[in-house]
């Protein structure tokens, strides 16, 4: 490529990028009321953390059962396909598991506190072998992350099944919370941008 196409490919790139920022300028509210929106719903998880862990385990079982019957129909529109039989027994199991989600959703979050306590331990675990071993630049951080998702995943295992009324509640909240503020954040920042026309 030779440098005028370099420049024109840049010229045409700063183009676009200044028409979106123009048009992200003109609807800046509407990335201010979702982060609003989303900082609310944050709230409300955090202050009622049994009912939203339900929420989001019954939302995540339909979401399951929609799965497991769309990929048991799709494989019975491939036909012949050599993957016919793995795509049906594993739309089966979606669908199955998302259905006695749905019909137990405490006991699903129950077991899904289990898996989240075991997630962190893991991840914790490796993050400290892979610091310790590797020693790579800034390890020591790595380390420490390491250190604090598994003292996480062992407090959520000791606290359960208390710790079940709670966690992906409150997991879920803070998830909103923070990207809430993100959104509002990048709302004001969009609206004070200069951005010439030409």
């Amino acid at each position: 490529m030779s440098e005028e196409d370099t420049e024109i490919t840049v010229a045409d790139s700063s183009g676009h990028v200044r028409h979106e920022l123009l048009h992200l300028q003109k609807h800046w509210w509407c990335l201010l009321l979702l982060g609003v929106l989303l900082v609310i719903c944050g709230m409300v998880a955090l202050a009622y953390p049994f009912f939203s862990s339900v929420s989001v385990v019954m939302v995540l079982g339909a979401a399951l059962f929609i799965a497991g019957i769309a990929m048991i129909v799709s494989s019975f529109w491939t036909g012949s396909w050599s993957a016919f039989l793995v795509q049906l027994l594993v739309g089966i199991v979606y669908a199955v598991v998302g259905m006695l989600t749905m019909e137990a959703p405490i006991a699903a979050t129950g077991a899904m506190t289990l898996l989240v306590a075991a997630m962190f331990m893991l991840a914790g675990i490796f993050r400290m072998a892979a610091a310790i071993t590797l020693r790579f630049p800034q390890w020591g951080w790595v380390l420490l992350n390491g250190a604090v998702a598994l003292i996480l995943g062992v407090f959520v295992y000791k606290q359960y099944p208390e710790s079940a009324i709670w966690l992906i509640g409150t997991l879920f909240g803070v998830d909103m919370l923070l990207n809430g503020w993100t959104w509002i954040m990048l709302s004001l920042e969009v609206r004070n941008t200069e951005v010439s026309e030409a």
